[in-house]
């Protein structure tokens, strides 16, 4: 994966996440035009659709008079899969002989690897300072997904 990429997605990702539970498009003091260009560069942004904030995007882009036919075509057109061939990798992976257990030991290391190089502190504490309280996407998490993200966040925590 190169470089750029990894960054753009990061960078995509922490302006997104604040506005996954927000309706979007409740400003009335929002230039609907600025409102069009902003959300046609997030849709233009490779794998855009599965952000977890495309919802909240697809109704501030419409509630702006967007148009469907546009959003339809740069979604599709900017479609990379890369989440889905990475789970199509690891699939030949385990038909090719390789023991699930590390095929997933991969995958998880090199996630590690990717978090470790793009994780930065104070990005992660504005997901606690900007909304006061504990974001309801996190309290809502069940055992084994806070599991598997403290593999990941224990390591960063104390480094």
């Amino acid at each position: 994966m190169n470089d750029d990429y990894d960054d753009e997605q990061t960078h995509r990702w922490d302006q997104d996440m604040v506005d996954v539970d927000s309706d979007g498009g409740d400003d009335p003091m929002e230039n609907p035009q600025e409102v069009l260009n902003e959300c046609l560069e997030k849709f233009s942004t490779p794998d855009y659709i599965m952000e977890p904030g495309i919802f909240s995007q697809l109704k501030r882009y419409f509630q702006a008079g967007g148009n469907p036919e546009q959003v339809i075509e740069l979604l599709s057109q900017n479609y990379k899969a890369v989440a889905q061939m990475a789970n199509l990798v690891a699939e030949w992976l385990i038909l090719g002989g390789v023991n699930v257990t590390e095929v997933q030991a991969m995958v998880e290391n090199h996630l590690k690897d990717m978090i470790l190089k793009t994780f930065d502190p104070k990005k992660a504490d504005t997901i606690f300072t900007e909304e006061g309280e504990t974001p309801a996407w996190l309290t809502e998490m069940d055992d084994e997904t806070l599991a598997v993200a403290g593999k990941f966040l224990i390591p960063m925590i104390c480094s």
